[in-house]
């Protein structure tokens, strides 16, 4: 149950900073004196898709450093920050972007910024709905990898408790 609690205190801290990213930005375009209405169907949508799309990779780490130690977690890391920009961002993940947790995070601002500029934030054009269906396909998946990750964990951390489970961290 201490993952559990772990995990709970680490998705408020993302939570809160992520709304303080919010309105800081938000603080930031009425500084810079930026015309036009505040987009923010974007701005929580975007933030809170992001932080969203990084739960199941932050169990998935805390997993790892326990079971392994902090080396395999970083290394995990290392390898979420290659693969991500890299499937995520460019033409080379093309079709494979959807089976890479860590470049959720970049789809989801990529393909709600082309919705903003190209249709001014409006959701309900016909040409959008592709994109949408595609968006929250990805908060389900989201959704379902996080839950089997905390149980899987979970399942090991109860395990090793009752010490059937070498650590070897």
């Amino acid at each position: 149950m201490l993952l559990g609690a772990k995990f709970l205190v680490q998705a408020a801290h993302l939570l809160i900073h992520t709304l303080i990213l919010s309105v800081v930005l938000v603080l930031a375009g009425v500084l810079l004196h930026v015309q036009g209405a505040v987009p923010w169907n974007v701005i929580l949508l975007l933030g809170l898709g992001t932080a969203l799309f990084t739960l199941p990779l932050q169990v998935l780490y805390m997993w790892a450093a326990t079971a392994k130690g902090m080396g395999m977690a970083i290394g995990l890391g290392a390898v979420g920050l290659l693969l991500g920009p890299l499937l995520g961002a460019t033409s080379m993940g093309e079709s494979v972007w959807v089976y890479i947790p860590w470049a959720w995070p970049l789809r989801l601002y990529m393909l709600l910024t082309a919705i903003w500029s190209e249709f001014h934030g409006d959701f309900t054009t016909p040409s959008v709905q592709p994109g949408l269906h595609l968006i929250y396909a990805v908060f389900v998946a989201t959704l379902f990898l996080l839950l089997a990750i905390v149980l899987a964990s979970l399942l090991w951390f109860e395990r090793r408790e009752q010490g059937n489970v070498i650590h070897s961290a």
